[in-house]
C-alpha cells in the first residue's frame, strides 16, 4: 500500500481555511460545505492515493473513464472475446496495456472440455504466461489498473495473480477477504499452478 505523511490537524486547519465546517465525534462526522458533505479525497488527493493498492480493480465502465494519478500506471483489460472492449477516454496515460480474452466460467478445464464449451474460452496457461511477462516487463509500475465487465470476478482473480507474482501476500489477502469480490477460482488455480 502507498504511504504518505498525513497530519489530521493540518488537514482540519486547511479545510477550515477553505471555509469548510469540520465535524468530528458526532453522529455524522466529516467535512461539510454549505451543509453538504465534501468528498475529502477531492480536497486531499493523497487520501485517494492511499486507498489505491498496487492493483486497482475496476468495472469496465469505471476503467473507460479512469484518470490515474500515478506516474507509471499500466492497464490489464479483460473481456469475453476480441472486439468486446470499448475505447478508453485516457488511453495515453498507460505505459502498457495487456488485453486478455476469456469468459467468466467457474469450472475446471476438464469440466469445460467434457461439456464441450470450447466456443467459450477460459483462462489458459498461455494467458498466465502473458500476464507474468507483462508484470515482469512493468515491474516498476506504481499502479496496475485491472478491469473486466463488472470488476467482481475475473479482474480480482487477475489482481491476485499480479500480487502473488510481485510477492505481496498482504494484498492477496485483502482482495480475498473483500466481500465486494468473488475471484474466479479457475483463474486463481491456473495462476497458482504456474507460480
Amino acid at each position: 500500500m502507498k504511504e504518505f505523511a498525513f497530519d489530521k490537524e493540518k488537514a482540519i486547519a486547511l479545510a477550515e481555511q477553505l471555509g469548510l465546517t469540520v465535524k468530528l465525534n458526532s453522529n455524522t462526522p466529516g467535512i461539510y460545505c454549505n451543509g453538504k458533505e465534501v468528498n475529502v479525497k477531492e480536497i486531499f488527493p493523497e487520501l485517494k492515493k492511499l486507498e489505491e493498492d498496487t492493483c486497482l480493480i475496476l468495472s469496465e465502465d469505471e476503467a473507460v473513464k479512469h484518470q490515474s494519478e500515478w506516474e507509471y500506471p499500466v492497464l490489464i483489460r479483460i473481456a469475453d472475446k476480441d472486439g468486446d472492449l470499448p475505447p478508453l477516454d485516457n488511453q495515453n496515460q498507460y505505459k502498457g496495456i495487456l488485453e486478455l480474452y476469456f469468459y467468466d466460467l467457474r469450472i475446471t478445464e476438464k469440466e469445460w472440455k467434457d461439456r464441450e464449451l470450447e466456443q467459450y474460452p477460459i483462462f489458459t496457461d498461455l494467458q498466465a504466461y502473458q500476464l507474468f511477462s507483462f508484470v515482469r516487463q512493468h515491474k516498476g509500475a506504481d499502479s496496475f489498473v485491472i478491469h473486466c465487465g463488472a470488476g467482481v470476478s475475473r479482474s480480482p482473480a487477475i489482481a491476485i495473480g499480479v500480487a502473488k507474482y510481485l510477492g505481496d501476500a498482504d494484498l492477496v489477502k485483502r482482495i480475498m477477504d473483500n466481500n465486494r469480490y468473488s475471484p474466479n477460482k479457475h483463474v486463481i488455480n491456473v495462476i497458482s499452478e504456474m507460480l
